[in-house]
Protein backbone atom coordinates (compact mmCIF):
# COMPACT_ATOMS: atom_id res chain seq x y z
CA UNK A 1 0.00 0.00 0.00
CA UNK A 2 3.06 2.03 0.68
CA UNK A 3 4.65 1.73 -2.60
CA UNK A 4 1.70 2.23 -4.60
CA UNK A 5 0.39 5.05 -2.51
CA UNK A 6 4.02 6.44 -3.54
CA UNK A 7 3.14 5.54 -7.41
CA UNK A 8 -0.12 7.27 -7.21
CA UNK A 9 1.24 10.44 -5.58
CA UNK A 10 4.14 10.61 -8.35
CA UNK A 11 1.82 10.41 -11.40
CA UNK A 12 -0.74 12.54 -9.60
CA UNK A 13 1.87 15.28 -9.31
CA UNK A 14 3.30 14.40 -12.77
CA UNK A 15 -0.31 15.39 -14.05
CA UNK A 16 -0.91 18.39 -12.16
CA UNK A 17 2.84 19.81 -13.59
CA UNK A 18 1.84 18.93 -17.08
CA UNK A 19 -1.48 20.55 -16.93
CA UNK A 20 0.35 23.87 -15.63
CA UNK A 21 2.77 23.32 -18.63
CA UNK A 22 0.60 22.82 -21.03
CA UNK A 23 -1.71 25.79 -19.97
CA UNK A 24 1.36 27.88 -19.50
CA UNK A 25 2.15 27.16 -23.33
CA UNK A 26 -0.96 27.51 -24.55
CA UNK A 27 -1.13 31.17 -22.67
CA UNK A 28 2.56 31.85 -24.69
CA UNK A 29 0.83 30.81 -28.08
CA UNK A 30 -2.27 33.42 -27.53
CA UNK A 31 -0.17 36.22 -26.32
CA UNK A 32 2.51 35.51 -29.45
CA UNK A 33 -1.26 35.54 -31.75
CA UNK A 34 -2.28 38.69 -30.13
CA UNK A 35 1.16 40.48 -31.16
CA UNK A 36 0.79 39.46 -34.75
CA UNK A 37 -2.85 40.42 -34.95
CA UNK A 38 -2.00 43.74 -33.70
CA UNK A 39 1.23 44.09 -35.99
CA UNK A 40 -1.43 42.45 -39.14
CA UNK A 41 -3.88 45.31 -38.47
CA UNK A 42 -1.86 48.13 -37.12
CA UNK A 43 1.77 48.00 -38.40
CA UNK A 44 0.55 47.59 -42.17
CA UNK A 45 2.07 50.98 -43.32
CA UNK A 46 5.12 51.01 -41.63
CA UNK A 47 6.37 47.87 -43.08
CA UNK A 48 7.20 46.28 -46.43
CA UNK A 49 5.49 43.85 -48.37
CA UNK A 50 7.50 41.08 -47.50
CA UNK A 51 7.80 41.70 -43.74
CA UNK A 52 4.25 42.38 -43.46
CA UNK A 53 3.98 38.97 -45.88
CA UNK A 54 5.77 37.49 -42.99
CA UNK A 55 3.48 38.38 -40.59
CA UNK A 56 0.41 37.34 -42.23
CA UNK A 57 2.02 33.63 -43.08
CA UNK A 58 2.81 33.63 -39.19
CA UNK A 59 -0.65 34.48 -38.13
CA UNK A 60 -2.44 31.63 -40.47
CA UNK A 61 0.03 29.04 -39.28
CA UNK A 62 -0.53 30.22 -35.49
CA UNK A 63 -3.94 28.99 -33.61
CA UNK A 64 -5.90 29.76 -37.22
CA UNK A 65 -9.39 28.65 -35.38
CA UNK A 66 -8.71 31.74 -32.87
CA UNK A 67 -11.46 34.95 -32.30
CA UNK A 68 -9.42 38.14 -32.52
CA UNK A 69 -10.49 41.19 -31.53
CA UNK A 70 -8.85 45.00 -31.90
CA UNK A 71 -10.90 47.84 -29.49
CA UNK A 72 -9.67 51.26 -29.90
CA UNK A 73 -8.64 52.52 -25.92
CA UNK A 74 -9.51 56.08 -26.44
CA UNK A 75 -12.99 54.91 -27.21
CA UNK A 76 -16.04 55.20 -24.74
CA UNK A 77 -17.02 52.05 -26.73
CA UNK A 78 -13.59 50.44 -26.41
CA UNK A 79 -13.86 50.79 -22.84
CA UNK A 80 -17.28 49.13 -22.27
CA UNK A 81 -15.88 46.39 -24.02
CA UNK A 82 -12.81 46.41 -22.23
CA UNK A 83 -14.82 45.52 -19.05
CA UNK A 84 -16.90 42.92 -20.77
CA UNK A 85 -13.97 40.23 -21.08
CA UNK A 86 -11.67 41.64 -18.10
CA UNK A 87 -12.39 42.36 -14.19
CA UNK A 88 -11.16 44.71 -12.37
CA UNK A 89 -7.77 42.80 -11.62
CA UNK A 90 -7.06 41.76 -15.35
CA UNK A 91 -7.26 45.51 -16.21
CA UNK A 92 -4.71 46.80 -13.51
CA UNK A 93 -2.48 43.91 -14.73
CA UNK A 94 -3.33 44.81 -18.73
CA UNK A 95 -2.50 48.34 -18.22
CA UNK A 96 0.60 48.03 -15.76
CA UNK A 97 2.10 44.62 -17.62
CA UNK A 98 1.00 45.76 -21.22
CA UNK A 99 -0.39 42.05 -21.36
CA UNK A 100 -3.08 39.72 -19.52
CA UNK A 101 -4.10 36.43 -19.77
CA UNK A 102 -8.08 35.63 -19.16
CA UNK A 103 -10.59 32.85 -19.30
CA UNK A 104 -14.21 33.89 -21.03
CA UNK A 105 -16.83 31.78 -20.89
CA UNK A 106 -15.29 28.31 -21.93
CA UNK A 107 -12.44 29.88 -24.28
CA UNK A 108 -8.77 31.13 -22.92
CA UNK A 109 -7.95 34.41 -24.17
CA UNK A 110 -4.82 37.09 -24.11
CA UNK A 111 -5.01 40.77 -24.06
CA UNK A 112 -2.42 43.27 -25.04
CA UNK A 113 -2.13 46.81 -25.14
CA UNK A 114 -0.68 48.28 -28.04
CA UNK A 115 0.34 51.54 -28.52
CA UNK A 116 0.43 53.03 -32.49
CA UNK A 117 1.23 55.89 -34.20
CA UNK A 118 -2.94 55.77 -35.11
CA UNK A 119 -3.51 55.13 -31.46
CA UNK A 120 -3.81 53.39 -28.08
CA UNK A 121 -5.46 49.89 -28.86
CA UNK A 122 -6.43 46.63 -27.24
CA UNK A 123 -5.90 43.32 -28.99
CA UNK A 124 -8.31 40.56 -27.96
CA UNK A 125 -7.36 36.97 -28.93
CA UNK A 126 -9.51 34.02 -27.81
CA UNK A 127 -9.69 30.50 -28.62
CA UNK A 128 -10.85 26.92 -26.90
CA UNK A 129 -8.02 24.84 -25.81
CA UNK A 130 -9.54 21.76 -27.29
CA UNK A 131 -5.57 20.28 -28.10
CA UNK A 132 -4.56 21.00 -24.21
CA UNK A 133 -7.54 18.79 -23.09
CA UNK A 134 -6.81 16.07 -25.50
CA UNK A 135 -3.24 15.99 -24.41
CA UNK A 136 -4.72 16.03 -20.92
CA UNK A 137 -7.52 13.59 -21.47
CA UNK A 138 -4.75 11.12 -22.97
CA UNK A 139 -1.96 12.13 -20.35
CA UNK A 140 -5.08 11.15 -17.10
CA UNK A 141 -5.78 7.52 -19.21
CA UNK A 142 -2.15 6.85 -19.89
CA UNK A 143 -1.38 7.39 -16.25
CA UNK A 144 -4.58 5.68 -14.64
CA UNK A 145 -3.42 2.35 -16.75
CA UNK A 146 -0.03 2.93 -15.61
CA UNK A 147 -1.00 2.74 -12.10
CA UNK A 148 -3.67 -0.05 -12.33
CA UNK A 149 -0.09 -2.20 -14.41
CA UNK A 150 2.16 -0.92 -11.48
CA UNK A 151 -0.39 -2.14 -8.75
CA UNK A 152 -0.58 -5.88 -10.44
CA UNK A 153 3.06 -5.60 -10.87
CA UNK A 154 3.63 -4.83 -6.91
CA UNK A 155 1.40 -7.12 -5.95
CA UNK A 156 2.75 -9.95 -7.91
CA UNK A 157 6.57 -9.26 -6.90
CA UNK A 158 6.24 -8.46 -3.89
CA UNK A 159 3.90 -11.71 -3.63
CA UNK A 160 6.60 -13.59 -4.50
CA UNK A 161 9.53 -11.63 -2.97
CA UNK A 162 7.76 -11.43 0.30
CA UNK A 163 7.14 -15.47 0.20
CA UNK A 164 11.40 -15.85 -0.98
CA UNK A 165 12.42 -13.35 2.16
CA UNK A 166 10.20 -14.81 4.36
CA UNK A 167 10.82 -18.32 4.00
CA UNK A 168 14.32 -18.16 6.25
CA UNK A 169 11.69 -16.62 8.95
CA UNK A 170 8.95 -19.28 8.57
CA UNK A 171 11.97 -22.08 8.87
CA UNK A 172 13.21 -20.04 12.10
CA UNK A 173 9.57 -20.13 13.47
CA UNK A 174 9.17 -23.70 12.48
CA UNK A 175 12.68 -24.82 14.18
CA UNK A 176 11.53 -22.62 17.18
CA UNK A 177 8.43 -24.41 17.77
CA UNK A 178 10.09 -27.57 18.12
CA UNK A 179 11.98 -26.48 21.19
CA UNK A 180 10.70 -27.64 24.59
CA UNK A 181 11.81 -27.70 27.96
CA UNK A 182 12.99 -31.39 27.49
CA UNK A 183 14.26 -30.65 23.23
CA UNK A 184 16.33 -27.69 24.20
CA UNK A 185 19.14 -29.02 21.97
CA UNK A 186 17.70 -28.04 19.13
CA UNK A 187 19.60 -25.51 16.78
CA UNK A 188 18.18 -23.05 13.90
CA UNK A 189 19.88 -23.54 10.72
CA UNK A 190 22.65 -20.75 10.02
CA UNK A 191 21.11 -18.92 6.66
CA UNK A 192 23.16 -18.73 3.67
CA UNK A 193 23.27 -14.67 3.10
CA UNK A 194 25.27 -13.14 5.61
CA UNK A 195 22.97 -10.38 6.26
CA UNK A 196 20.53 -9.45 8.83
CA UNK A 197 19.04 -12.82 9.11
CA UNK A 198 21.96 -14.71 9.44
CA UNK A 199 22.90 -12.11 13.00
CA UNK A 200 19.12 -13.00 13.50
CA UNK A 201 20.04 -16.68 13.52
CA UNK A 202 23.41 -16.62 14.93
CA UNK A 203 21.84 -14.51 17.94
CA UNK A 204 19.02 -16.87 18.50
CA UNK A 205 20.77 -20.01 18.38
CA UNK A 206 23.56 -18.11 21.13
CA UNK A 207 20.35 -17.35 23.42
CA UNK A 208 19.68 -21.32 23.14
CA UNK A 209 23.05 -22.14 23.79
CA UNK A 210 22.67 -19.54 27.19
CA UNK A 211 19.23 -21.08 28.09
CA UNK A 212 20.38 -24.33 28.03
CA UNK A 213 23.17 -23.98 29.70
CA UNK A 214 21.34 -21.92 32.70
CA UNK A 215 18.11 -25.02 32.29
CA UNK A 216 20.74 -27.30 32.77
CA UNK A 217 22.40 -25.95 35.71
CA UNK A 218 19.19 -25.01 37.14
CA UNK A 219 17.67 -28.37 36.63
CA UNK A 220 21.69 -30.17 38.24
CA UNK A 221 20.90 -27.21 40.81
CA UNK A 222 17.74 -28.71 42.02
CA UNK A 223 18.32 -32.36 41.80
CA UNK A 224 22.03 -31.92 44.11
CA UNK A 225 20.19 -29.51 46.16
CA UNK A 226 17.08 -31.91 46.85
CA UNK A 227 19.51 -34.99 47.13
CA UNK A 228 21.98 -33.14 49.73
CA UNK A 229 18.92 -31.92 51.73
CA UNK A 230 17.78 -35.49 51.99
CA UNK A 231 20.57 -36.99 53.65
CA UNK A 232 19.93 -34.41 56.99
CA UNK A 233 16.01 -34.70 57.04
CA UNK A 234 16.20 -38.38 56.40
CA UNK A 235 18.79 -38.34 59.59
CA UNK A 236 16.33 -36.15 61.52
CA UNK A 237 13.45 -38.25 60.70
CA UNK A 238 14.97 -41.64 61.08
CA UNK A 239 16.01 -40.12 64.90
CA UNK A 240 12.83 -38.73 65.69
CA UNK A 241 10.94 -42.15 65.19
CA UNK A 242 13.54 -43.86 67.26
CA UNK A 243 13.08 -42.07 70.18
CA UNK A 244 9.46 -42.13 69.85
CA UNK A 245 9.65 -45.75 69.91
CA UNK A 246 9.61 -46.24 73.46
CA UNK A 247 10.00 -44.82 76.78
CA UNK A 248 13.62 -42.94 76.95
CA UNK A 249 16.11 -42.12 79.69
CA UNK A 250 16.90 -38.00 79.92
CA UNK A 251 20.38 -38.85 78.38
CA UNK A 252 18.68 -40.96 75.40
CA UNK A 253 16.51 -37.96 74.93
CA UNK A 254 19.27 -35.31 75.43
CA UNK A 255 21.32 -37.67 72.99
CA UNK A 256 18.72 -37.61 69.90
CA UNK A 257 18.17 -34.32 70.30
CA UNK A 258 22.01 -33.13 70.31
CA UNK A 259 21.76 -35.12 67.04
CA UNK A 260 18.67 -33.53 65.85
CA UNK A 261 20.07 -30.34 66.19
CA UNK A 262 23.63 -30.92 64.54
CA UNK A 263 21.51 -32.15 61.53
CA UNK A 264 19.68 -29.17 61.40
CA UNK A 265 22.30 -26.92 61.80
CA UNK A 266 23.64 -28.64 58.45
CA UNK A 267 20.15 -27.99 57.07
CA UNK A 268 19.91 -24.71 58.03
CA UNK A 269 23.74 -23.94 56.64
CA UNK A 270 22.66 -25.62 53.60
CA UNK A 271 19.68 -23.39 52.74
CA UNK A 272 21.53 -20.59 53.60
CA UNK A 273 24.28 -21.38 50.86
CA UNK A 274 21.23 -22.42 48.42
CA UNK A 275 19.55 -19.31 48.61
CA UNK A 276 22.72 -16.82 48.02
CA UNK A 277 23.91 -19.21 45.06
CA UNK A 278 20.32 -18.33 43.64
CA UNK A 279 20.43 -15.15 43.83
CA UNK A 280 21.86 -12.68 40.92
CA UNK A 281 25.37 -12.23 40.77
CA UNK A 282 24.39 -8.23 40.21
CA UNK A 283 23.24 -7.47 43.34
CA UNK A 284 26.50 -7.34 44.56
CA UNK A 285 28.59 -5.58 42.34
CA UNK A 286 27.38 -1.80 43.71
CA UNK A 287 29.04 -1.56 46.96
CA UNK A 288 30.87 1.46 48.58
CA UNK A 289 32.16 -0.66 51.44
CA UNK A 290 36.17 -0.79 51.86
CA UNK A 291 37.55 -4.36 53.98
CA UNK A 292 40.92 -4.27 55.10
CA UNK A 293 41.97 -7.94 53.79
CA UNK A 294 44.60 -8.19 56.38
CA UNK A 295 43.08 -8.29 59.23
CA UNK A 296 40.29 -10.47 57.63
CA UNK A 297 42.61 -13.16 56.45
CA UNK A 298 44.10 -13.05 60.68
CA UNK A 299 40.39 -13.83 61.79
CA UNK A 300 39.63 -16.31 59.14
CA UNK A 301 42.80 -18.21 59.76
CA UNK A 302 42.12 -17.97 63.78
CA UNK A 303 39.51 -20.51 62.77
CA UNK A 304 41.55 -23.29 61.95
CA UNK A 305 44.69 -24.65 63.52
CA UNK A 306 48.24 -25.07 61.64
CA UNK A 307 47.36 -21.51 59.60
CA UNK A 308 50.52 -19.60 59.08
CA UNK A 309 50.57 -16.33 57.27
CA UNK A 310 53.16 -14.60 55.36
CA UNK A 311 52.42 -10.92 53.93
CA UNK A 312 54.38 -8.65 52.53
CA UNK A 313 54.74 -5.12 54.20
CA UNK A 314 52.84 -3.20 51.82
CA UNK A 315 50.03 -5.47 52.26
CA UNK A 316 49.01 -5.01 55.77
CA UNK A 317 47.22 -1.63 55.33
CA UNK A 318 45.63 -3.25 52.15
CA UNK A 319 41.98 -2.70 51.51
CA UNK A 320 39.72 -3.73 48.83
CA UNK A 321 36.12 -2.86 47.51
CA UNK A 322 33.45 -5.35 49.18
CA UNK A 323 31.51 -7.03 51.62
CA UNK A 324 32.91 -7.95 54.67
CA UNK A 325 30.64 -10.84 55.96
CA UNK A 326 30.76 -12.37 51.87
CA UNK A 327 34.82 -12.02 51.63
CA UNK A 328 34.93 -13.41 55.08
CA UNK A 329 32.79 -16.31 53.38
CA UNK A 330 34.84 -16.82 50.44
CA UNK A 331 38.27 -16.76 52.40
CA UNK A 332 36.55 -19.18 55.02
CA UNK A 333 35.53 -21.73 52.71
CA UNK A 334 38.99 -21.65 50.78
CA UNK A 335 41.01 -21.93 53.92
CA UNK A 336 38.49 -24.31 55.38
CA UNK A 337 38.66 -26.52 52.11
CA UNK A 338 42.62 -26.44 52.55
CA UNK A 339 42.40 -27.41 56.03
CA UNK A 340 40.09 -30.12 55.90
CA UNK A 341 41.90 -31.78 52.65
CA UNK A 342 45.26 -31.39 54.48
CA UNK A 343 44.39 -33.45 56.87
CA UNK A 344 46.24 -31.50 59.93
CA UNK A 345 49.44 -30.99 57.43
CA UNK A 346 50.39 -27.06 57.60
CA UNK A 347 48.36 -24.37 55.34
CA UNK A 348 50.02 -21.30 54.28
CA UNK A 349 48.47 -18.28 53.51
CA UNK A 350 51.15 -16.15 51.40
CA UNK A 351 49.96 -12.66 50.99
CA UNK A 352 51.02 -9.94 48.31
CA UNK A 353 50.69 -7.12 46.00
CA UNK A 354 51.06 -6.76 42.53
CA UNK A 355 49.88 -4.35 39.36
CA UNK A 356 47.51 -2.54 42.24
CA UNK A 357 46.13 -5.99 42.43
CA UNK A 358 46.24 -7.92 46.31
CA UNK A 359 46.87 -11.24 45.57
CA UNK A 360 46.09 -14.31 48.28
CA UNK A 361 47.49 -17.23 47.87
CA UNK A 362 46.33 -20.09 49.70
CA UNK A 363 48.54 -23.52 49.40
CA UNK A 364 47.77 -26.96 51.58
CA UNK A 365 49.76 -30.07 51.73
CA UNK A 366 46.59 -32.12 50.61
CA UNK A 367 45.12 -34.43 48.28
CA UNK A 368 45.30 -32.40 45.51
CA UNK A 369 42.90 -32.15 42.66
CA UNK A 370 42.81 -34.44 39.57
CA UNK A 371 43.63 -32.47 36.20
CA UNK A 372 40.11 -33.19 34.72
CA UNK A 373 38.37 -32.31 37.98
CA UNK A 374 39.96 -28.62 38.07
CA UNK A 375 37.98 -26.92 35.50
CA UNK A 376 34.33 -27.98 37.33
CA UNK A 377 35.16 -27.33 40.96
CA UNK A 378 33.78 -24.03 40.87
CA UNK A 379 30.36 -25.63 40.22
CA UNK A 380 27.51 -26.11 42.10
CA UNK A 381 27.18 -29.48 44.09
CA UNK A 382 30.30 -30.98 42.54
CA UNK A 383 32.74 -33.07 44.20
CA UNK A 384 36.25 -34.56 43.16
CA UNK A 385 36.00 -37.99 43.10
CA UNK A 386 39.18 -38.31 45.70
CA UNK A 387 36.87 -36.45 48.39
CA UNK A 388 34.26 -39.44 48.84
CA UNK A 389 35.18 -39.60 51.95
CA UNK A 390 35.43 -36.51 53.43
CA UNK A 391 32.24 -34.78 54.77
CA UNK A 392 30.86 -31.90 52.39
CA UNK A 393 28.28 -30.65 49.89
CA UNK A 394 30.27 -29.06 46.99
CA UNK A 395 28.95 -25.60 47.59
CA UNK A 396 31.62 -24.31 49.53
CA UNK A 397 33.77 -23.40 46.39
CA UNK A 398 31.28 -22.31 44.37
CA UNK A 399 29.79 -19.11 47.02
CA UNK A 400 34.15 -18.21 47.15
CA UNK A 401 34.03 -18.23 43.60
CA UNK A 402 31.21 -16.44 43.04
CA UNK A 403 31.89 -13.69 45.51
CA UNK A 404 35.63 -12.83 44.66
CA UNK A 405 34.26 -12.72 40.82
CA UNK A 406 31.12 -10.13 41.86
CA UNK A 407 33.55 -7.86 43.42
CA UNK A 408 35.82 -7.70 39.92
CA UNK A 409 38.32 -10.55 41.10
CA UNK A 410 39.57 -13.85 39.87
CA UNK A 411 40.44 -17.40 41.52
CA UNK A 412 43.80 -19.65 39.95
CA UNK A 413 44.05 -23.29 40.97
CA UNK A 414 47.35 -25.34 40.95
CA UNK A 415 47.20 -28.81 41.96
CA UNK A 416 49.13 -32.13 41.66
CA UNK A 417 47.27 -35.22 43.34
CA UNK A 418 48.67 -36.18 46.41
CA UNK A 419 50.82 -33.31 46.63
CA UNK A 420 49.63 -29.66 47.07
CA UNK A 421 46.57 -27.44 46.43
CA UNK A 422 47.32 -23.64 45.48
CA UNK A 423 44.19 -21.23 45.13
CA UNK A 424 45.42 -17.58 44.39
CA UNK A 425 42.82 -15.10 44.91
CA UNK A 426 42.95 -11.82 43.08
CA UNK A 427 41.03 -8.77 44.30
CA UNK A 428 41.17 -4.88 43.07
CA UNK A 429 43.04 -2.85 45.72
CA UNK A 430 40.19 -0.20 46.55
Amino acid sequence: MVTVGIAVAIVCIMVLFTGNYVESIYDDYLRDKALLIAQKHLEKDELDAKGYQSILEKNNRLLPQANELVINADDKNGRILLNKYLSVDERVILTRDKVVNFSFEDMEGAAIYYPDNEGNFFVFVMADNGYGRDIMRHIIMLSVLLIIVSCMLIFVLSHFYSGWILRPLKTILSEIKRIRGNKLNVRLPRAENNDELGELTTTLNSMLDRVEEAFVGEKSFVSNASHELNNPMTAIHGECEIALMKERTSEEYQKSLNIILAESDRVVKLIKSLLFLSHNDGSLQATDERVNLSSLLNSVAMEYKNISIRKSPEFVATEVAGGEFLLRTAFSNIVGNAHKYSEGKPVIIDCRIENDMAIVSVKDSGIGIPKEDIAHIFQPFYRADNTRGFIGHGIGLSLAYKIIRAYGGNIIVDSVVGKYTCFQVYLCIA
